[in-house]
């Protein structure tokens, strides 16, 4: 049996799990969020989707990949989040018609 046995596949579902909860966040900021304060928003939804990440990779008890299968979950949730900002920096730019 090889090293490579022994590496276990991050779960899919557990990641996308945190993928959409950043998503839905980031969108539900864009709908209600005022002004400039939906940005200080999409910060507490980052942390929330972190500890959410923490939680649920924790809470399969795998120790192997644990760090792969965390970062790949908040990479993920910072290019969403990120993605929403931009989109969301360029439509305050614009004038409202």
């Amino acid at each position: 049996m090889s090293q490579f046995d022994q590496v276990a596949l991050p779960r899919r579902r557990d990641i996308v799990v945190v993928w959409v909860v950043a998503l839905v966040a980031a969108i539900l900021i864009w709908i209600f969020a005022p002004g400039v304060s939906a940005f200080s928003w999409l910060a507490v939804a980052l942390a929330v989707v972190t500890m959410l990440s923490f939680v649920i990779q924790l809470r399969g008890g795998r120790k192997t990949g644990f760090i792969d299968r965390v970062t790949i979950s908040i990479a993920g949730s910072v290019v969403i989040l990120g993605v929403m900002s931009a989109l969301m920096g360029i439509g305050k730019l614009l004038p409202a018609a």
